[in-house]
């Protein structure tokens, strides 16, 4: 008696996940039956085969082989059965559509330079052993949803899919499924797609690609994709698609994945994406020709060499912040970076750095503490600021005074100290802070510009190269004002000249001395702006009773002249330093 019987895959059934027919005679064979005596295409005799092919092609009806366990032999001859297939130099052609719905195929299967003219279907077929078409034609639809290729790889090389093309819910686990340099008409769908891998290298891709929620390893280098291509809410172990040709591409996830490699990819229109990573995110060499936006959530990311021919906006997404290493030879001067920790990214070699924007949001390196227990006291002598990762880098590089206790924020999984290739000298790393100086000024940010000033000053007074004169100039106001930022370090110089000046008077300046307290009011009357130190001197008491006219010596005339000339200085410094914060 014969039975139906039902096949239903993983995650559907009906017309989109399973299908029904009349199962063999021949037990324990699932195939669906094909003959009047009860029996599956594998099972019947010759002659029932050759007269259900022949009726089968004679209707335009399909080719059933839903259900059967074929071997690769088996399934070839049967497709070059004279009813359905016309033998040609070029290769075969089969002319009528077949379905392998449900079957098994083992035993090793190639296909080369075949032309299918209608369906092919393997909707939820187990593969056991290699199957590889190569320099195929697909005229007409290719459905490969749910198949299973768990225990073996399935390649489509240099393949030509004219008409749509459905992996959806393919599971190719450990294996992978490959569809290396083939053409695609028409849409491809592989939504839900999961397993091991899906290659698509250097295929063409003429209309859209659609992967949304595929949990799968995706390699697409050099890829030409004229469509869009829709990996939303992917979950991916890998991304790689280096070189690829994206000429429609306008949104590029939200997708998930442990590693996204972009080297040298070209996205011709204005693009977006985003990502979500606990590895690398590299767009070494990419080409964004109308600019975008990336969103970025954990991570390391790396531009290097990235152009982009409009604004181009990089933002972190949530904490942790993604960490910038590189944006060596970078279009600088297009990219706003906000929510990003550019703690261990050089920016040496950025070109128009000058018009960057970085986002009150962006994280950098801060001065490490000042010691205090070191000699000279002024060689640990720091005060918090912003710095960039290339001061790091000259400082480490150049170790002793200038390197001690400079050293980055250690790498989470690796521990190691940023160090990077370039050699650094200080002239070069004074160019990087007079860069972002300037794009904080266009801004009319000069707050913000004032850290990055501190760091250029601080690059002129080590470069070597520049003459002693300079240098020194340079020394004495990083001295005395923190080159005219630090409010309380030229207040502090210059309570101590008032203090100096007060001793050298009292010691040798005014004759009969007057005592201490008369002479610091001499040196400040001396020190600020407007007042006359020297009239201000009045008779001193003797011990003996009688008077004298204080008298103000030689040297009491030149340390009133230095006064007038350091206090006015270092009081404007002190003036500078406080205008330079609090201004808009």
């Amino acid at each position: 008696m014969q039975q139906p019987i039902s096949y239903k895959t993983a995650t559907g059934g009906g017309s989109s996940g399973g299908g029904a027919w009349e199962r063999c005679s021949t037990r324990p064979c699932l195939g669906e039956v094909v003959s009047a005596k009860g029996h599956c295409i594998k099972h019947c005799d010759p002659d029932d085969r050759s007269r259900y092919l022949a009726a089968t092609n004679s209707r335009r009806g399909q080719v059933s082989l839903r259900g059967v366990d074929l071997d690769a032999t088996f399934l070839v001859d049967l497709l070059q059965h004279p009813e359905i297939c016309e033998q040609r130099p070029e290769g075969p052609i089969v002319r009528a559509p077949v379905s392998l719905g449900g079957a098994t195929i083992s035993g090793l299967l190639n296909l080369e330079g075949w032309t299918f003219t209608q369906s092919l279907d393997f909707l939820g077929a187990r593969f056991e052993a290699q199957t590889s078409f190569r320099a195929v034609v697909f005229q007409s639809q290719v459905g490969l949803r749910f198949i299973d290729t768990t225990s073996t790889a399935v390649s489509f090389t240099n393949c030509t899919f004219e008409q749509e093309v459905d992996l959806s819910y393919a599971h190719a686990e450990p294996q992978s499924l490959g569809f290396e340099e083939c053409s695609f008409h028409k849409i491809v769908r592989a939504q839900g797609f999961y397993g091991g891998g899906l290659h698509l290298s250097r295929a063409i891709f003429a209309r859209d690609l659609l992967m949304p929620y595929s949990t799968d390893f995706l390699i697409m280098n050099d890829i030409t994709l004229h469509g869009d291509c829709d990996l939303a809410n992917s979950e991916l172990t890998g991304f790689h698609a280096l070189r690829m040709d994206a000429r429609a591409v306008r949104t590029l996830g939200p997708v998930s994945c442990h590693s996204m490699y972009l080297q040298g990819a070209h996205f011709r229109e204005r693009v977006k994406i985003d990502c979500s990573t606990a590895g690398t995110v590299d767009l070494t060499g990419a080409r964004l020709a109308q600019g975008g936006r990336i969103e970025i959530q954990g991570g390391t990311a790396t531009f290097q060499g990235l152009t982009a021919g409009g604004s181009t906006s990089i933002a972190g997404k949530g904490l942790p912040l993604p960490q910038v290493s590189s944006l060596s030879n970078a279009d600088a001067g297009v990219l706003t970076l906000s929510n990003l920790d550019l703690s261990r990214c050089p920016f040496y070699d950025a070109h128009d750095l000058a018009a960057i924007t970085l986002e009150t949001q962006t994280v950098l390196p801060r001065t490490p503490p000042t010691r205090l227990l070191s000699w000279p006291p002024w060689a640990q002598w720091r005060t918090p600021r912003q710095c960039v990762a290339d001061e790091f880098v000259w400082r480490f590089q150049a170790g002793g005074r200038h390197g001690r206790g400079w050293q980055l924020p250690q790498d989470a999984e690796e521990q190691e100290p940023l160090r990077p290739p370039p050699q650094l000298d200080p002239g070069q790393v004074a160019v990087v802070y007079r860069s972002i100086r300037r794009s904080f000024e266009e801004r009319s940010n000069e707050p913000g510009a004032a850290d990055y000033y501190y760091g250029e000053m601080e690059m002129r007074r080590h470069d070597m190269t520049r003459p002693f004169a300079e240098r020194l100039v340079v020394w004495l106001y990083w001295f005395t004002s923190g080159y005219g930022l630090r409010a309380l370090r030229a207040v502090a110089c210059l309570i101590v000249a008032l203090l100096i000046g007060a001793v050298l008077v009292d010691s040798f300046g005014i004759e009969p001395d007057i005592g201490l307290g008369e002479s610091l009011q001499f040196s400040v009357r001396a020190a600020l702006p407007g007042l006359d130190a020297q009239g201000h001197v009045d008779l001193g008491t003797r011990d003996s009773g009688q008077t004298a006219t204080a008298r103000v010596t030689d040297a009491g005339d030149a340390i009133d002249i230095a006064l007038t000339i350091i206090g006015p200085v270092l009081f404007a410094l002190a003036l500078l330093a406080i205008r330079g914060r609090v201004r808009r």
